[in-house]
């Protein structure tokens, strides 16, 4: 349990340091590129003798899933940031979190985990919470179209699959290697495309990071890199199926980020976030019945 509760203070913190980016004035895609180094650095220096970077590695079997996961990674989070300009981020985190039902439905369908009777009832209780935290306003002020349903459609299935691709690489490699090579070479396929993403991306004047965000970059690469390891030995670990501890770490992740944005940025719930609150609580309640 406790890599569960520290992959949700970890992942939650990532949350909230976006929002200080803002406040502060950290250009986020730049502290991104150098959070990825700062995994990269630190998955290498906790391996020790077991570092990826070796002459046989692209000959390991896990060498390409991870690193297309790495990839993947990236894709995700411009594709939200695409869709938070046209459909509005409100619609667009929804999407995002909506998206825990594609590693659920894996584990049970293709790893064999057990679909006990608190599974469905769990999930409804689940998509409910996730809709009812978020804002009920569409921020983009104009008719959805078919660039933004596709964008939407692109955030659900992506951030699934993410989800679901740490679970099937936990699953088959993770045995043949540590966690920290999993993981290091996870962050060096997203660090690579991101860097390139940075570099080409039309009209960015900001190549070099300011010192604001060579800090912000390592204070959210080391928070980053710490969600992930705990993420994968939650999985590896805690011997909790793929149905509890996916729905159970992203509902987590929604009331810690919450409560401590309430305390930190002052931002107050509503009515409806707090009956949204109680559905994340009856869901941990129904899918923690079947672990």
């Amino acid at each position: 349990m406790i890599w569960l509760v520290s992959s949700i203070l970890l992942s939650a913190s990532l949350m909230l340091l976006f929002r200080w980016f803002t406040i502060a004035g950290i250009h986020t895609q730049t502290a991104i590129v150098i959070n990825y180094l700062v995994c990269i650095i630190t998955g290498t220096m906790l391996a020790g003798r077991k570092h990826i970077f070796r002459a046989e590695l692209p000959f390991l079997p896990w060498f390409w899933p991870c690193l297309a996961l790495g990839v993947l990674f990236i894709v995700v989070f411009s594709a939200m940031g695409q869709s938070a300009k046209v459909a509005g981020s409100a619609l667009t985190a929804m999407a995002s979190k909506m998206g825990l039902l594609i590693p659920v439905l894996t584990a049970v369908l293709f790893l064999g985990e057990p679909w006990s009777w608190n599974i469905l009832p769990g999930l409804l209780f689940t998509l409910g919470a996730l809709f009812l935290l978020n804002p009920a306003r569409q921020e983009s002020g104009h008719a959805m179209d078919l660039k933004a349903v596709g964008l939407l459609l692109l955030v659900f299935i992506g951030s699934g699959l993410v989800d679901a691709g740490v679970k099937l690489v936990q699953y088959f490699f993770l045995k043949n290697s540590s966690t920290d090579q999993t993981i290091t070479l996870i962050f060096t396929g997203a660090f690579f495309t991101g860097l390139l993403q940075h570099l080409f991306a039309k009209g960015n004047q900001r190549l070099l990071p300011s010192w604001k965000d060579t800090t912000g970059g390592i204070i959210l690469g080391l928070c980053n890199y710490g969600s992930m390891y705990t993420l994968m030995n939650a999985l590896d670990r805690s011997g909790m199926p793929g149905t509890f501890l996916f729905p159970v770490n992203n509902l987590g992740v929604v009331m810690v980020t919450t409560g401590a944005a309430y305390v930190l940025f002052q931002e107050v719930l509503s009515r409806r976030q707090l009956v949204g609150l109680g559905c994340a609580t009856l869901a941990i309640l129904l899918l923690s019945m079947g672990s």
